[in-house]
């Protein structure tokens, strides 16, 4: 993703006000999962936890897509990263259903 860091905010902030299936769709798409990936990437930190939350429950539909599983390796990278307590149910045998806390925004 291409600007600077407000012009990006806005475009994550754009996906997060989707409704939930158009996130999952584009999770499962061989090529919009990478605009998650990237999002992920870029999303400043508290758009980052709620992209987390917003995923989360598709994790288990997730592991079945090569896309998906993308992914879920890069949420775990920021979850581990960020202090948000180790994913599980990923390659680690943790399991990613767990509880999320999500901090003040």
């Amino acid at each position: 993703m291409y600007g600077n860091r407000a012009e990006k905010a806005v475009l994550v902030e754009e996906v997060l006000m989707c409704n939930d299936s158009a996130l999952y769709t584009m999770m499962k798409d061989q090529y919009a999962n990478y605009v998650i990936q990237k999002m992920l990437d870029v999303a400043e930190p508290n758009q980052r936890k709620l992209l987390i939350h917003k995923i989360r429950p598709h994790i288990p539909t997730l592991r079945k897509y090569t896309y998906g599983k993308h992914i879920l390796a890069k949420m775990e990278k920021y979850m581990l990263k960020g202090g948000m307590g180790p994913p599980t149910g990923t390659a680690s045998g943790l399991d990613l259903m767990g509880p999320l806390t999500v901090g003040p925004l």
